[in-house]
């Protein structure tokens, strides 16, 4: 997970160990039959979602990046 995926990710979505078809279409098979899944899925990742908005990524980024930076000098 070099990319950080799962911490982009959060809990808004199911994350593949393997680049393997059969754990593609077990998931997908999983998602489309549990509903309580599918709307917890769905909740957090709305959720997640969020906090890519930009308003809050220029706060995030002013507040734990710029201001850190200024203060150091």
């Amino acid at each position: 997970d070099s990319c950080a995926v799962a911490e982009t990710l959060g809990h808004g979505g199911l994350l593949l160990t393997q680049k393997s078809p059969a754990e593609v279409a077990e998931l997908i098979n999983l998602v489309v039959t549990d509903s309580e899944l599918r709307a917890r899925l769905t909740e957090n990742g709305k959720h997640r979602a969020q906090e890519f908005e930009l308003d809050r990524f220029c706060g995030y980024v002013e507040n734990e990046l710029i201001k850190p930076l200024w203060s150091a000098n």
